[in-house]
């Protein structure tokens, strides 16, 4: 792998005379003041991320953007250098916070209800995609970046590209590095960060600091062979975090639990084990044989059954040589670049992960085996611990988990939804989604909010069902709830939807499932474009 630059595009003189006519227009348009978003702490981000464009670049009287048009595009964008500071490998220094968190109710610090349910809705209009992106192009599906553009990512005959746009109808092309097919895509910041996968599976990661015009590639080579699997990626200023996840060696595994029962003596030589599973420190097994009695594992053995025990007891020696296999799986590791080679700086066991950055620095929760923390740094070295267990106790609550870079508390009134930052705040900002019971993607920018959640509708035929709804919010608290079928018109028998906000507009790509001629499953229809203008 190597740092160099690469896909510089020359400009034409159509790109020159296009960029001074309207050179000025865009100037104004990124110095302009960021609209204020419905609760705070999404103000924070999205003025965060358009504050950190502004700055760190300069227009130079090329066009930063133009329509993407069904017969072809041109687009150039030229920006000054940015210039790169090598990383110097430390030891990661972690910071355990002393302070528990609080997690004793305060009615004058609680989060007010909501006030009102039925908010007014946008009106979706649905859209011709070959009008939006040419007959030519596959799209698929809408990303929101956070402070009034959305992204997506195009399929063509011969390359993978992003497209963007910041009104849902004109959209500029992204050009990517060759045999580049993002499977994560940051764009909220001034670096941009984009990660796929290679034909052998090994994640690749490039950025760029002009939007696009060039990209670098990650050296990520420290990683390879360690932890395999690339979870997530984040950019906050400069730096750039990547969290692999290992993966379970159950082949390894496999062999060491075959051996033990061999040493056994319990099956014949040369006869395969048809099952097994670890319960405690017992091991229970099904030995592939004709007359094998059958019977649940651990769960239920008839001792009537057969005279020969198909379980024993493991000793810790035993245990600890099955568990380096499968503890891998719950390692996860942390590597941090400046756009240098990416070092190693943190490792945890967790079985859950998730994390979110902003221009303030990263935020890692996390299930370890003996705690729930949150983990912050402001440069990816230096980490601070808290336990943010206590969270799950508040009084009320059924349940918590973590959805994208969100954390999810459930109770009788609805969803509680925090960002990562604002988890250990003692007055957090949150947004309430009422009659909401499961969170499936909530979607912010500068002027709304929209989510896909399950939850129960007013006048549904059963009212004790859960069923996908889709919702949009001003505030965060005052929500507007509607089936599939109410807010796009559609009776498909399932739906698959994809939000995105931008500034006062929303975008849904929508994907309806249909039974078959023979009525053997559901089949996927072309997918439809919908978009609302926000008042």
């Amino acid at each position: 792998m190597n740092n160099e630059q690469t896909s510089t595009r020359e400009p034409t003189e159509a790109d020159e005379a296009l960029g001074s006519a309207i050179g000025s227009a865009i100037s104004a348009h990124v110095n302009a003041p960021v609209a204020t978003p419905p609760v705070s702490l999404i103000a924070k981000r999205a003025e965060a991320q358009a504050r950190a464009r502004v700055v760190q670049r300069t227009v130079v009287g090329i066009a930063v953007s133009i329509t993407l048009l069904a017969g072809g595009l041109v687009a150039y964008n030229a920006f000054s250098d940015d210039v790169s500071t090598d990383i110097v490998a430390t030891e990661p220094s972690v910071t355990t916070a002393t302070t528990p968190v609080d997690s004793t109710p305060d009615s004058s610090t609680k989060t007010p209800a909501p006030t009102e349910i039925n908010v007014a809705a946008p009106v979706f209009t649905e859209r011709d995609p070959a009008e939006l992106f040419g007959t030519d192009t596959y799209v698929e599906g809408v990303q929101t970046i956070g402070d009034g553009r959305v992204v997506a990512v195009t399929y063509g005959e011969a390359h993978t590209n992003l497209i963007i746009t910041d009104n849902g109808e004109d959209w500029t092309q992204i050009y990517l590095p060759d045999d580049a097919s993002p499977d994560i895509i940051d764009l909220s910041g001034h670096r941009w960060l984009i990660t796929t996968l290679d034909w052998e599976g090994t994640p690749r990661s490039h950025f760029s600091d002009d939007e696009g015009t060039s990209w670098s590639e990650v050296d990520l080579s420290a990683a390879e062979g360690q932890s395999p699997t690339l979870i997530k990626t984040l950019v906050s200023g400069e730096k750039l975090l990547f969290i692999f996840k290992g993966a379970i060696d159950y082949e390894g595994q496999s062999r060491e639990v075959l051996a033990l029962i061999e040493e056994q003596g319990l099956v014949p030589a040369g006869t395969a084990v048809g099952g097994w599973e670890i319960q405690g420190t017992t091991l229970c097994f099904i030995p592939d044989t004709p007359d094998a009695p059958t019977f649940d594992l651990c769960g239920d053995q008839d001792p009537a059954a057969t005279t020969t025990p198909y379980k024993f007891e493991l000793s810790d020696q035993d245990l600890e040589a099955i568990d380096r296999y499968r503890t891998p799986g719950d390692q996860i590791q942390i590597f941090v670049s400046d756009g240098g080679p990416a070092v190693l700086v943190a490792t945890y066991e967790s079985w859950h992960t998730t994390a979110d950055s902003d221009s303030e620095g990263f935020y890692i929760a996390m299930t370890t085996p003996t705690d729930e923390l949150l983990i912050k740094s402001t440069d990816g070295f230096d980490w601070t611990e808290t336990s943010i267990d206590s969270l799950s106790l508040d009084a009320g609550l059924l349940m918590t988990f973590r959805t994208d870079d969100w954390f999810v508390r459930s109770s009788d009134q609805g969803l509680t939804v925090q960002s990562l930052a604002e988890l250990t705040n003692e007055t957090p900002d949150s947004i309430i989604i009422p009659a909401a019971t499961n969170l499936v993607s909530l979607e912010t920018g500068p002027s709304a909010m929209a989510a896909t959640v399950y939850g129960f509708a007013d006048g549904a035929a059963d009212p004790t069902e859960e069923v996908q709804l889709i919702g949009w919010s001003h505030d965060g608290r005052s929500w507007n709830l509607r089936s599939p079928s109410e807010a796009f018109g559609i009776g498909y028998d399932e739906v698959s939807v994809t939000l995105a906000v931008g500034d006062g507009y929303v975008l849904a790509h929508v994907t309806g499932f249909e039974p078959t001629a023979t009525d053997e499953g559901l089949v996927a229809q072309p997918p439809k474009w919908f978009k609302a203008t926000l008042q």
